[in-house]
């Protein structure tokens, strides 16, 4: 970068004459990172819109504030929160010392590492989650972690130009009073848990996902639901010293939403709070308790995006449709997995969330490139919640034939692969989920529109079997991780023969092993009680009695509190 000229600076001593002119600053106002790159800044806070959308830090003045008295409100709003937060961390226990999985953890300083001259300078900088992330073979993901760990390391002078925008070199309030440990924690979310949030046939771009954890580097209640979310992840690997840690962040983040709404100091839609309900819904899920309440933080981010619906605003297009397509998944699987029924879409959400799912936020990219999710078919897990709800319907049957129509032309759709050519290895991975989601949903369907059929109808006896060919035919090289919990937890109910039922519990361990998410464990448990059901002595008494009274392993799906209400029976 060209050095400022002195002279320009202070206008008081002589300006040496020199032929190349430099350039003014085109911003006085704006962020220090727009000025020193001499470019305009739209003063947007916390992250502006130059930095964001070029990955750099967004660092202000200390005494500089928003020019709206909304944003000074804000503003305001945000460093009580980083004194309340630093307090709150104080006093709240820290995790273990450096022992058991960060001591094992810890890279080596090598020569080689693309990182080892910024963190090789003091013997407390914290380090990543992969061993591999400080050699030569640095991944993506390992990128990520070094550039947020970056973030302890202190420094008066903070850098100007950064590779990437999570890269700081100062505390920014998000991070204020962080106990040292807590930078492991960090890395573990953006390297091993963040993957997982969106499918692997989905653009890298939603992978990233470097937005959502710069805004909780100036968001300590959205920063410490993502540190529980790391904890409760590295809780159930073999790491039981975390489990504390998870806690007590989860009940930081609980406590500061609570006061931020009765003090009324946000808006209601901003992206942070957002994110942060959508964290605390993901926590619920990953958490191996059989009292999850994952429905209740659902509920809470549906209310704030009916918020953000009426409220205009500046529309981030790739965050807005992670935002559509989670709350569309997390209420389809939801609704039979905790009986989440009190999900409605009104008009108004559904009017919006069908507006955001028809855009492409990455127009080189295919439709089902663009879906971080939903596979391009919102309109199946649509049908799925559709269905749900059913369950407890006394007039179901008018609703049996425009269902079973839409059933059907969804079928066709995925059957016939009429996605869009772009990436064919990635095409068929999205036609195979899509199936295996479908093939389950037609079991559903045939269950609560007949009630009364066992696993021994030949209709529901086929489409079983059908949905056991689609986890036969998964290749073992494809990620086979949470997303599946749904599909398998219905075609599991189904099942009386030994191998299919050793299948399921195969596939069941290996989400578990790929992801240690509760729901693994939670669908695990249920299935075993319906299958030692099915195998039972008893039941297969001669008696009329006894015969007539035991409940089919399908007639699980028809409980209006969930299927893992039988967990807490």
């Amino acid at each position: 970068m060209t050095p400022v000229n002195s002279a320009r600076l202070n206008p008081g001593k002589s300006r040496p004459l020199r032929r190349d002119h430099v350039p003014r600053l085109r911003t006085k106002t704006g962020c220090l990172t727009c000025r020193d790159r001499r470019k305009k800044c739209d003063e947007r806070h916390p992250i502006c819109s130059g930095c964001n959308r070029n990955d750099l830090v967004c660092q202000w003045r200390e005494e500089q504030q928003p020019s709206r008295e909304s944003a000074s409100a804000v503003s305001a709003s945000r460093l009580a929160w980083c004194s309340s937060s630093k307090s709150e961390t104080e006093s709240c226990p820290s995790p273990p010392a450096r022992t058991s999985w960060m001591e094992r953890n810890r890279p080596r300083q090598s020569s080689s590492s693309p990182s080892s001259s910024s963190i090789s300078s003091s013997t407390s900088s914290p380090t990543g989650t992969n061993t591999s992330s400080t050699t030569t073979t640095t991944t993506k993901t390992s990128r990520y972690s070094h550039a947020v760990l970056a973030s302890s390391v202190s420094s008066t002078t903070p850098p100007k130009l950064l590779p990437i925008g999570m890269t700081v070199a100062y505390r920014p309030p998000g991070w204020q009073g962080r106990p040292t440990e807590y930078s492991y924690l960090l890395a573990h979310y953006i390297d091993k848990f963040l993957p997982l949030m969106s499918r692997p046939y989905a653009h890298a771009e939603f992978g990233k996902m470097s937005y959502s954890v710069r805004l909780a580097l100036f968001h300590p209640i959205l920063m410490d639901v993502y540190l529980a979310v790391a904890s409760i992840h590295l809780a159930a690997g073999g790491h039981p010293e975390t489990m504390k840690s998870a806690i007590s962040l989860y009940n930081s983040a609980i406590r500061g939403l609570s006061r931020t709404i009765e003090a009324g100091e946000s808006d209601g839609c901003e992206d942070w709070l957002m994110l942060a309900s959508i964290g605390l819904c993901v926590f619920e899920r990953w958490h191996i308790s059989n009292h999850v309440k994952a429905t209740t933080h659902l509920l809470g981010a549906f209310q704030i995006y009916q918020i953000r619906c009426r409220m205009p605003r500046i529309k981030d297009m790739k965050l807005e449709r992670c935002f559509a397509e989670t709350l569309i998944y997390h209420s389809s699987i939801l609704s039979l997995f905790e009986g989440a029924d009190a999900v409605c879409l009104s008009d108004e959400i559904l009017k919006e969330l069908t507006s955001i799912l028809s855009t492409k936020p990455i127009p080189e990219a295919p439709q089902w490139a663009n879906s971080p999710l939903l596979g391009g078919f919102h309109t199946l897990f649509r049908l799925i919640l559709d269905i749900t709800k059913l369950r407890s319907d006394p007039h179901k049957t008018q609703y049996a034939a425009p269902l079973a129509q839409r059933l059907d032309e969804v079928d066709r759709l995925i059957e016939a692969r009429v996605l869009t050519s772009w990436d064919e290895k990635r095409k068929s991975n999205c036609c195979n989920e899509m199936r295996m989601f479908s093939t389950a949903t037609k079991i559903l369907f045939l269950k609560f529109m007949n009630p009364q059929c066992g696993m021994s109808d030949p209709l529901i006896e086929g489409v079983v079997q059908e949905g056991l060919q689609r986890i036969r035919v998964w290749s073992p090289d494809d990620r086979f991780d949470q997303f599946f919990c749904w599909p398998l937890l219905v075609i599991g109910c189904g099942l009386q023969a030994a191998d299919d039922i050793e299948l399921l519990r195969t596939k069941l361990d290996e989400i578990w092993d790929t992801t240690r998410c509760g729901d693994a464990r939670r669908v695990r448990a249920t299935l075993e009680s319906v299958w030692a059901q099915e195998q039972d002595p008893i039941s297969r008494d001669s008696m009329t009695e006894v015969c007539t009274t035991r409940p089919c392993g399908l007639d699980i799906l028809l409980r209006n509190d969930g299927v893992f209400g039988l967990l807490r029976t």
